[in-house]
């Protein structure tokens, strides 16, 4: 791996970082994180992965811009090694894009990862729920680790689930603002029971949140790590 005293830095080193930063694939899995930039991107081309944004790849050279200004505001260069750089990033084949939007799971692979669920934790343990609450709600895996006792409700005689932006949670934007009814199967694996035992006022209690104060974050990491996707499944995919 090369390396460059930053006196040595030009704008081609950034440009060059960010048409690889742009096949970054999008995922915790650890083993592509202690990939190089180069071998990620290539593992990204190669496999189909869904691939990090258009902005957070500007997020990076942003950050890595203003280091270059400061190196320069210190007298470290003499001028400012990324001056006058512009974002333009390769052009995706439709044949790549294609490849990296999500596929959904099939019912086999739905089927192989709930009967691991199942063998690894069983439904008193926190860790069981999301991915089969996911399963028969459609909803994103922050909002379902951040649901609160009192988001489990009966609205005209029906059991359902609120997911709301109040008492500190988030949701993606207004439209995610919703109320679904329970799945009968939800109700029948034991899902209202397990959030009525719980001893605080979320349904997870264990669940921690990250320093940004995500608690799916944590969960796709831990559900990730324990090798149930790597194992199960033939196609790697991002856990959003």
């Amino acid at each position: 791996m090369a390396t460059f005293s930053v006196r040595e830095l030009r704008r081609e080193h950034l440009r060059i970082y960010a048409e690889a930063a742009a096949w970054l694939p999008k995922t915790t899995d650890p083993d592509i994180a202690a990939l190089s930039i180069k071998e990620a991107a290539k593992l990204a081309r190669e496999k189909g992965l869904a691939t990090i944004s258009t902005a957070t790849v500007a997020k990076h050279l942003t950050a890595l811009k203003t280091a270059g200004k400061y190196a320069a505001s210190v007298g470290w260069v003499e001028n400012d090694p990324f001056a006058g750089f512009r974002l333009v990033l390769p052009r995706k084949r439709a044949g790549d894009i294609q490849a990296t939007k999500r596929l959904p799971f099939t019912s086999v692979e739905v089927k192989r990862i709930l009967d691991e669920l199942d063998k690894r934790y069983g439904p008193s343990v926190d860790d069981y729920w999301p991915p089969i609450v996911a399963a028969y709600t459609g909803a994103r895996i922050e909002e379902i680790c951040q649901l609160l006792k009192d988001d489990i409700r009966t609205v005209d005689g029906i059991l359902c689930i609120r997911i709301s932006d109040d008492q500190g949670k988030r949701v993606k934007n207004s439209a995610s603002l919703r109320t679904i009814p329970m799945h009968p199967e939800l109700v029948r694996f034991g899902f209202p029971a397990h959030a009525s035992r719980s001893k605080g006022p979320r349904v997870f209690e264990s669940f921690e949140p990250d320093q940004r104060g995500r608690l799916g974050g944590p969960y796709g990491k831990r559900f990730e790590a324990s090798r149930v996707f790597r194992r199960l499944l033939s196609v790697r995919r991002s856990y959003d």
